[in-house]
């Protein structure tokens, strides 16, 4: 793949050895799903999970952006209600199993689409479902995502009556023509004048999700927005995303034509991630992971949360099963507990078993209304898979203790993965002591998601992430 295409994602693009570079965002293991029901999920009986989290998918938007990849729909879609009313019958049929009714979650997640599409009318009346059929910890952390434009005070003020206490806000980009080329509704100012109303009416914490490589962007405007930013003082945490063009979107024909600037090239666009980590660093901000970062303000605000400095910088990273902010991210990932997964196309995991719901949202609200659950592929994560889980998804957050693991699974991480870590230690991509295993820097953060796919087992090893967009599969499922 040539250096001016870095941004385009192809089929060949999701798995490659080091020393080439993998881009292929890791969020889900295992990969080798096949044709599962609910039913059957339950089937095997029920693990000793006692704390779980939940996602909530709302694949709607007002504005669908011209590169999007992900399952969505105009809410001018006459289906909305019904989807809605799909989502709360889900949730309803779900708390019939004492499995999950008698669960505390401890954290959750509404993404999209951009539920914030719905009315405050239409939130509130799915809120109020959520809270009266699961048992919702009082400090639990939920988050919602949101544009700039379709957030209001009242839909705000539901958020704080119900608990919702961080809003993922997609900023971007602060250059109203960047924002334009890539079929955004609103300019840079409109995005700051949402933060400060969300900070306003007292929402706790407030994210703003950034991207570096948009077409024509130069070093200059990606430092612009990330410093605009950082000066606004009022975003409690950043997500940076390196901008991709799907080869079948109207804004790669649009590239490919002249009709906007192509995206940065490869080299280009590396100076402006390591610049931006350098300086959120400089500025106290906190690593989550190699692209997820915290305002030092957590560590006044939360007593316990605890950090580790990166060696010959100014760089700290949080830990992140410490902090209550970052506890959806540590719950899913680190301990690989179960989540709720509501939805059409939302992928969960319960009862040791990694499950997609029906992508077709016609199809989903049927599989609801006549078939209880809306599981179509998944699968069960033996006592071997679940310790390769752990790994692949917990060293995302750049460091595992080596106690977690043993008190997880009952062995120490180098009786299992021994080869693995020993041969990235070998290449400088990992550093291991008695207490744990970690992520180099600056190395080991550009091979990430190589990292992560050392640790997949023989049976997953060369498989793409499953991909709720690509139904391909599921069809020859069926």
């Amino acid at each position: 793949m040539s250096s001016e295409n870095s941004n385009v994602i192809s089929d060949s693009s999701f798995w490659r050895e080091y020393p080439e570079r993998d881009v292929e965002f890791v969020r889900w293991y295992p990969c080798n799903v096949g044709k599962l029901s609910g039913q059957e999920m339950f089937a095997t009986g029920q693990d000793d999970s006692k704390e779980f989290s939940f996602y909530i998918h709302v694949p709607f938007c007002n504005n669908v952006c011209i590169c999007c990849p992900y399952n969505k729909f105009t809410t001018r879609s006459k289906i909305l209600q019904e989807y809605l009313e799909a989502l709360k019958l889900e949730i309803t049929n779900y708390a019939k199993q004492d499995y999950v009714k008698n669960a505390k979650f401890v954290s959750g997640y509404f993404g999209g689409g951009t539920p914030t599409t719905l009315s405050a009318e239409q939130l509130e009346d799915l809120f109020q479902t959520l809270y009266r059929e699961l048992n919702i910890a009082e400090d639990a952390s939920i988050t919602i995502e949101t544009t700039p434009v379709d957030i209001t005070e009242e839909k705000a003020k539901v958020f704080m009556k119900y608990g919702i206490n961080r809003v993922s806000i997609g900023v971007q980009a602060l250059d109203d023509v960047l924002l334009k080329r890539i079929g955004r509704n609103y300019s840079g100012d409109q995005a700051i004048a949402t933060i400060s109303m969300l900070k306003k009416i007292g929402i706790k914490h407030v994210c703003a999700d950034l991207m570096w490589g948009l077409p024509g962007q130069t070093e200059e405007e990606w430092r612009d927005t990330l410093t605009g930013m950082i000066d606004l003082k009022l975003v409690d945490s950043f997500s940076l995303y390196q901008y991709t063009v799907l080869p079948s979107s109207p804004l790669y024909l649009r590239m490919e034509r002249g009709i906007i600037p192509k995206c940065p090239d490869e080299k280009i666009q590396q100076e402006m991630y390591w610049e931006s980590v350098e300086i959120l660093h400089n500025a106290g901000f906190l690593s989550v992971s190699d692209i997820d970062f915290v305002s030092p303000h957590v560590l006044e605000i939360e007593s316990e949360a605890n950090y580790f400095t990166i060696p010959d910088t100014n760089g700290k990273v949080l830990i992140s099963k410490t902090c209550a902010m970052t506890r959806h991210v540590a719950h899913t990932w680190y301990e690989g507990k179960p989540m709720l997964a509501i939805g059409s196309g939302a992928y969960g995991y319960l009862n040791h078993s990694m499950y997609l719901n029906e992508p077709d949202i016609r199809e989903y609200i049927r599989k609801v209304k006549e078939e209880t659950y809306s599981v179509v592929m998944g699968k069960y994560v033996t006592d071997q898979e679940r310790m390769v889980r752990t790994m692949v998804l917990g060293i995302k957050l750049l460091r595992f203790y080596r106690e977690d693991f043993r008190r997880m699974h009952g062995k120490d991480m180098m009786e299992v993965f021994a080869d693995q870590i020993n041969q990235m230690v070998e290449w400088g991509l990992l550093e291991l002591t008695e207490e744990y295993v970690e992520v180099t820097f600056p190395k080991g953060w550009y091979y990430m998601e190589n990292i992560s796919k050392m640790f997949y087992s023989e049976e997953n090893y060369g498989l793409p992430q499953p991909n709720a967009t690509g139904t391909i599969l599921l069809q020859l499922l069926k």
